[in-house]
């Protein structure tokens, strides 16, 4: 089990969406695996959806929100270049996205979208950093479409 214990992700679902327990069904198990902690914040999320249209028709979306990381970790960030709530989020958020394929539930990462705009729907300070944002439902199509790869042989390379 990976030991994100103290990490908190605030889980602000859409309290209009009927499916909206979907991902509420899986938060327990990750939960459980991983020690991180999920707030549950209901809102209301129509606005946020201008840049990802697509993202409108799932009935859950989930908003990342970064927390300030103590001392040690900035410090010890800054010495490696490295942001560590932001690994500990993509950690989290991975677990909680490859759960939800387990279960069958579909999800998209959200990259791109207006920040200000979200934390204003959820009523988040201005100074919060949402880094990432996924939407989740069932899958229109459920057989998965697979893409032409080129053989693992051909981009991978040991150093010795």
């Amino acid at each position: 089990m990976a030991d994100h214990a103290g990490l908190k992700i605030q889980f602000m679902f859409d309290f209009g969406s009927p499916n909206a327990y979907l991902a509420a069904k899986i938060i327990p198990d990750v939960e459980k695996r991983t020690g991180v902690r999920f707030e549950y914040v209901p809102a209301l999320l129509g606005g946020i959806y201008k840049l990802n249209a697509f993202a409108a028709a799932a009935p859950v979306l989930v908003a990342l929100v970064a927390e300030r990381s103590r001392f040690a970790a900035v410090l010890g960030g800054q010495i490696r270049q490295v942001r560590y709530n932001l690994v500990d989020i993509g950690i989290a958020g991975e677990h909680l996205v490859l759960q939800a394929a387990a279960e069958g539930v579909g999800t998209c990462w959200l990259g791109w979208f207006d920040e200000r705009k979200v934390r204003k729907v959820l009523g988040l300070p201005r100074l919060t950093h949402i880094p990432l944002m996924f939407s989740m439902g069932y899958p229109a199509q459920p057989q998965l479409t697979l893409s032409r790869r080129k053989p693992t042989d051909e981009i991978r390379r040991y150093v010795e």
